[in-house]
């Protein structure tokens, strides 16, 4: 009985059919076909899935998760510097952010101290400058249509 079944293991490999049945199941043959949708489909499928979700910004609302809308009417544009209040130069690890009643927005200064913020809503919004080293400002300011202007100097700790 053990010679025979070493025989039957012996004629089983020697024909090559378990090389053939792994090499279909890696190469996309039928026999992955039947197992499942192949690599290239799920890699597809993922790229079109971040795509999206780049794409898109959503928020999780009361119903579920909805596309953040966009404002509906005039809007305003509010853009400044964030300088060192000793040496007047610009501060450029500085980041800002502008706080409405619903919602908010924070970004990065760039290399000279600069920022810009494009359709904000109208009215008025809590905005903070902060960076390492130095003490934050916060105030009210009025978002009003068309360009608005905000330069913040910062102090040290």
């Amino acid at each position: 009985m053990i010679h025979w079944a070493r025989r039957r293991l012996a004629g089983w490999s020697a024909t090559g059919s378990v090389a053939v049945r792994a090499r279909r199941r890696v190469a996309g043959g039928p026999a992955a076909e039947a197992g499942g949708a192949p690599i290239w489909r799920l890699a597809i499928l993922l790229a079109f899935a971040a795509l999206f979700v780049l794409g898109t910004y959503t928020e999780l609302g009361c119903g579920g998760l909805t596309t953040s809308p966009e404002p509906s009417g005039p809007t305003g544009d509010l853009a400044g510097t964030i300088t060192d209040a000793a040496t007047g130069t610009p501060i450029a690890t500085a980041s800002v952010r502008v706080d409405f009643d619903t919602s908010g927005v924070s970004l990065p200064v760039d290399a000279q101290g600069r920022y810009s913020l494009f359709g904000l809503p109208l009215g008025t919004a809590r905005f903070t400058a902060n960076a390492s080293g130095y003490r934050p400002v916060t105030e009210t300011i009025t978002i009003r249509e068309g360009q608005n202007r905000k330069d913040v100097a910062l102090t040290r700790n």
